[in-house]
This record gives C-alpha cells, sequence and structure tokens, in this order.
C-alpha cells in the first residue's frame, strides 16, 4: 500500500513538473529566446533542474533550419536574362531557331564571362524554353498588362483611333487602336478588301467595334483628315447611341498638311524643284555621287554619307530633302569648285546638267532661298 501512494505521489509530481517545465519555455519563446529571458521565467532562485529541462524542451521544440543551396544551384539572374531574351526575339520578330546558333551561343557567352566559380554560371537561353515556358510567361505579362490599360478605361474612357492602309499584298487593311491616359493598345486589323469604302460602311464598322468594346467607354475619334472618315463621323454622331462621340483630327496629318500647303506657294515651288534638281543629280550619276561620298567620309564629326531625296510615303519628306542638302553645303560647294569637277562635266551625257548644278550650287541666292524654306518648315516638322 505504502509503495503504491510513493508512485502515486511521484507520477503527481513529474505532472507538475513537466506542466511547469512547458510554462516556462511558453515563457522563454515569449520573451524572445535566451538564457536571459528563461532565467527571467524562472526567477533568480530558480531551481537549477528546472533550467536544465527547461533547456532541453526549448532544444526539443525548435526546428532546426538547412542552409539554402539555391545561390550554387540556380543563378537568379537566370530569370531575368531569359525573360529578356524572349522580349527581345518576339519584339524583333527573330525565328527561335536563333537560339540553336553556335554564333548565337558563342556571343551570349561572351557576354556572361567570366564568371565567379561560387555560383551557378549563366546559360544561354535554349530554343525550347523560348518556344515553350518564356513564352507563355511572356504572354501572360501581356495579357496582365493589356488587362490593366482595360481596366483604366472603364475609369477614363479613351479614345478611338483608326486609319487605313495597304500590306504588300494589295489588301486594304484597317487598325483598330484604343488610346486611353497610360499607353494606347492595338485591338485588330481587319481585311475590308471586299467592303465598301464609302462613308456608310465605315460607319457600320465603327458601329460593330463600339459595340462590343462599350460604347460607354468611347469619348472620341481621331482620323485623318480623309473625306469620307469626315461624312463618317457626321453620320455615327446621327445616332442617338453614338452622339456622345467626337472627331478630333489627327495632328500629324494636320501638320503634313500644312507642309504641304506651304510647299504649294510659288516661291516654295520654286526653290523645291531647284534643289530636286541638285539632289537628283548626285543620286543618279556614279561619279559625282563617288565624288561627294568621298568628301563626305573626309569631314571629321560628319555621319551623313548621301543626300535625300523626296517620297511619296513620308511625312516632311521636302522638309527632310531640304535638311540634308543644308548640312551638307560645304562639301557640296567644294565638290563642284574642284578640278575633278571639270573632268565630269566635259563628259556628253553630264555637260547640260552638271553646268545647272554648278549655277545653282554657287548662287547664293539658291542657299538663302531653301534656308528660308527650311526654318518655316522646321517647327512644323518637329510635330511630327
Amino acid at each position: 500500500m505504502l509503495q503504491w501512494m510513493t508512485l502515486g505521489r511521484e507520477r503527481d509530481t513529474s505532472g507538475l513538473v513537466e506542466s511547469h517545465v512547458h510554462k516556462l519555455a511558453a515563457g522563454w519563446r515569449t520573451l524572445g529566446g535566451g538564457a536571459a529571458a528563461l532565467r527571467s521565467v524562472c526567477g533568480r532562485g530558480g531551481d537549477h533542474g528546472h533550467l536544465q529541462a527547461a533547456h532541453a524542451v526549448v532544444r526539443t521544440h525548435g526546428r532546426a533550419k538547412q542552409a539554402s543551396i539555391a545561390r550554387w544551384a540556380k543563378n537568379p539572374r537566370q530569370k531575368d536574362i531569359d525573360d529578356s531574351c524572349i522580349g527581345f526575339f518576339v519584339e524583333n520578330a527573330i525565328p527561335f531557331n536563333v537560339a540553336r546558333s553556335r554564333s548565337f551561343k558563342k556571343f551570349v557567352n561572351t557576354c556572361y564571362r567570366p564568371q565567379p566559380a561560387a555560383k551557378h554560371p549563366l546559360l544561354p537561353t535554349g530554343y525550347n524554353p523560348l518556344r515553350c515556358c518564356l513564352q507563355d510567361g511572356l504572354q501572360r505579362r501581356l495579357t496582365k498588362e493589356e488587362q490593366a490599360i482595360r481596366d483604366d478605361s472603364e475609369i477614363t474612357s479613351c479614345t478611338f483611333i483608326t486609319d487605313g492602309t495597304t500590306d504588300i499584298c494589295g489588301r486594304s487593311l484597317v487598325n483598330y487602336i484604343l488610346a486611353g491616359l497610360s499607353k494606347p493598345l492595338f485591338i485588330k486589323c481587319e481585311d475590308v478588301s471586299d467592303q465598301e469604302k464609302d462613308a456608310a460602311a465605315v460607319v457600320e464598322g465603327w458601329k460593330r467595334f463600339f459595340r462590343d468594346i462599350g460604347v460607354e467607354k468611347i469619348t472620341t475619334i481621331c482620323t485623318d483628315s480623309f473625306s469620307g472618315n469626315k461624312s463618317a463621323a457626321t453620320m455615327l454622331r446621327e445616332d442617338p447611341q453614338f452622339q456622345q462621340i467626337y472627331r478630333i483630327p489627327c495632328t500629324a496629318h494636320c501638320m503634313d498638311l500644312f507642309m504641304q500647303d506651304v510647299g504649294d506657294q510659288p516661291w516654295a515651288t520654286n526653290a523645291i524643284k531647284k534643289t530636286n534638281k541638285v539632289v537628283k543629280f548626285f543620286r543618279n550619276h556614279r561619279r559625282p555621287r563617288s565624288a561627294l561620298r568621298i568628301e563626305l567620309t573626309k569631314q571629321k564629326g560628319q555621319k551623313v554619307r548621301v543626300i535625300l531625296r523626296p517620297a511619296q510615303t513620308r511625312f516632311g519628306t521636302h522638309y527632310v530633302m531640304l535638311d540634308r542638302l543644308i548640312t551638307c553645303e560645304k562639301v557640296v560647294r567644294r565638290v563642284v569648285l574642284a578640278d575633278s569637277w571639270t573632268d565630269m562635266a566635259s563628259q556628253p551625257y553630264l555637260r547640260r546638267d552638271a553646268a545647272e548644278v554648278e549655277k545653282l550650287v554657287t548662287d547664293k541666292a539658291f542657299w538663302d532661298e531653301i534656308r528660308k524654306l527650311h526654318a518655316v518648315l522646321a517647327e512644323s516638322y518637329k510635330v511630327l
């Protein structure tokens, strides 16, 4: 009987000690750990056995942490490099097979070296990651960015921008773009080769697009000064559903039309005609073109190697021609006044044109005239 009572007391005592030790451990964790915290919990007169037991419980309940091997197994820069690489390939329409070429791998490895031995080395972006996981990741990022722009348009509304073009196959295409506060967003390109190009057909195409996007999101329409677009915008506002949408002209087209109007003035037309004659002579004939290029190459700090001619598909094309000729004025004068010019001008097929060009280049009034026209068009061209 006495033995059973003694055994019961020992069990009760051990239970009390265990409970007390767990309380000490909880207090130790609350105070931030450490020997000082443990003494504070146990008290100055705490039993040494209780301290040892508490230490044992704390060690038992603590979790050991293993050192990370990520720095030796994976380079943190690799992901950023791969993301930049897929963006470079897609933005410039580069085939993914380029990543398989030895020259590409050699170029990338040359850029990476030397690399520290303590870290995992950087590797060239492979063909399979480019066409699989990296392409999917780029699509997710672009989709997220597009959604952010769309969410922005829900609050601030946006401007509808459209313009027609013809591709190399002769198809008539119409671009649909939405511009908000952040950036423009290309929506689609529609083939209208089989459709009518009058104002009524244009309005119907706009209405379908607005209903798909949401009429309440569109506030203005930005188009060029084509008469069909003007009539279409007027017809659109006659519909009560779209009467809140106004048309604004394209600034670039307006500036280009202004420059054309200036160029149609008699004095400007004469200056452009003379300038075109000089530029055409140097570009169409081999010997004058070669002599001009050699002189331009000798100029220190001069990156210009050729003079430019007007083109039908560029804004401000006459201004570009005038600007380049004024930049090369000293070199053109030097070529015309050189001894080699006399030999070139004596050629039968160059004689008449060379005499006219020489007369223009050596005429101070000619340069003053084109500088005047250049100054008038300069500010308008900056807008483009």
